[in-house]
């Protein structure tokens, strides 16, 4: 297993790029469309009337409809495609989660109303949040991490959007994603709940703190019973 294995950041900047393009080539096409209308269609006289509905269009229409429909399945394709790759594809199809990358450092996620638990057991340590103080995920640097995610109450989703992460979380299932953290550093409130899930759901954050293997180590050790 690679250093970079579970960054996922390359594949969806990738795919927002394609989206992206496709995008811009179609306000353009749009816009010179308008542009030509109008200095076409600017004036009106006896022989410059402004065109029609007529059946001879219909082909063009039929046209027009038949590429966007298909851009419309090829980005579909492409997303799907890149959320099977990323390692959406088991969890979409509600498969236990229960596997884990060789070498990964396991961490337990539960979501509740409205805090995060992380549990690590091969260090026995647990980070609970309060009312008063979120909670911070703690993961090693460049190293694969599995995260096994459950929620105890409602659907709630961790959303890490450094890492161009989210995953919904359902009561009575758990779901498995490993990624990986690239950079050292903290970002504070740097994940959140992205699903709503009541009253408080704009409240359900939590840091994110990377540090380096050693250091990691050093915190375990210092942290774990």
């Amino acid at each position: 297993m690679t250093p970079a294995a579970g960054d996922i950041r390359r594949e969806f900047t990738q795919l927002f790029d394609l989206y992206w393009a496709i995008g811009v080539g179609f306000w353009v096409l749009v816009a010179v469309l308008v542009v030509a209308f109008v200095i076409r269609f600017r004036a009106r006289g006896e022989d410059d009337e402004l065109p029609t509905g007529s059946d001879k269009n219909m082909p063009l229409e039929l046209g027009w409809a038949f590429v966007v429909a298909c851009i419309a399945a090829f980005l579909v394709f492409v997303t799907y495609s890149t959320m099977d790759d990323a390692g959406y594809g088991a969890t979409a199809q509600g498969l236990d989660a229960g596997r884990s990358t060789p070498g990964a450092e396991r961490i337990d996620v539960t979501a509740a109303r409205w805090n995060w638990r992380f549990d690590y057991p091969r260090e026995r340590i647990s980070v609970v949040g309060t009312d008063e103080r979120i909670p911070t995920l703690t993961v090693p640097q460049g190293t694969p991490v599995t995260l096994r995610m459950r929620s105890v109450d409602v659907i709630h989703a961790l959303w890490l959007p450094e890492r161009r992460f989210k995953q919904d979380i359902f009561p009575g299932r758990i779901t498995t994603m490993t990624l990986t953290f690239p950079d050292a550093g903290t970002w504070r409130q740097g994940g959140e709940c992205n699903q709503f899930c009541g009253l408080r759901h704009a409240v359900m954050d939590f840091d994110v703190e990377v540090l380096g293997r050693a250091e990691f180590r050093r915190w375990a050790r210092e942290r774990g019973r």
